[in-house]
């Protein structure tokens, strides 16, 4: 899958700064398309220094007023969550398994990889409009993900769904150890 079939989606994000930071670990991953919900004020400078490079994902950047406007062109939503929730919905999945889970679903519509704000993530709401939940295990006494840290390892994952899981294109003879 090309990284164009990935957009990432924050909801909510309440520093500029954040969104900046999000935009580089996206562009380093090469992800470009970059939805805002209800985000902070981002065309600044604090913004802009955060991108580091990455200033065209950032100003680029699509706006809307509802996570459901973000992913009406998506074919699937993939909520990330540092908690368990109490939901039946959507189904939960380990970030490490989230390479196997996009091969087994890929289409040519969007994918969404959808990030809630700093304080909170997501809320409930928010969760049930995505079809899976992710989960990044971190340490039990402290859970909490940077942001763009989060962003960097989710898109770095879905990433490795094209390259390392594909299979190649050619068969290549493998030199031996001799």
């Amino acid at each position: 899958m090309k990284s164009s079939s990935y957009t990432v989606v924050l909801s909510h994000t309440s520093h500029p700064g954040n969104v900046g930071a999000c935009a580089r670990a996206m562009k380093t991953m090469g992800i470009t398309d970059l939805r805002l919900v209800n985000c902070v004020d981002y065309k600044n400078e604090t913004a802009y220094n955060r991108s580091s490079g990455a200033e065209d994902v950032l100003f680029n950047a699509q706006e809307f007023s509802s996570l459901e406007e973000a992913l009406s062109d998506c074919h699937l939503a993939i909520g990330t969550t540092a908690r368990s929730r109490k939901i039946p919905n959507p189904p939960s999945l380990c970030a490490s398994k989230l390479p196997v889970f996009l091969l087994d679903n890929q289409s040519s519509s969007p994918i969404a990889l959808v990030f809630g704000n700093e304080q909170n993530g997501l809320d409930n709401a928010e969760i049930s409009l995505c079809h899976m939940q992710v989960t990044v295990p971190t340490n039990p006494d402290f859970s909490s993900l940077n942001l763009a840290s989060c962003v960097q390892i989710i898109t770095f994952l879905a990433m490795q769904m094209g390259s390392t899981l594909s299979p190649p294109e050619t068969h290549q003879e493998i030199a031996s150890h001799q």
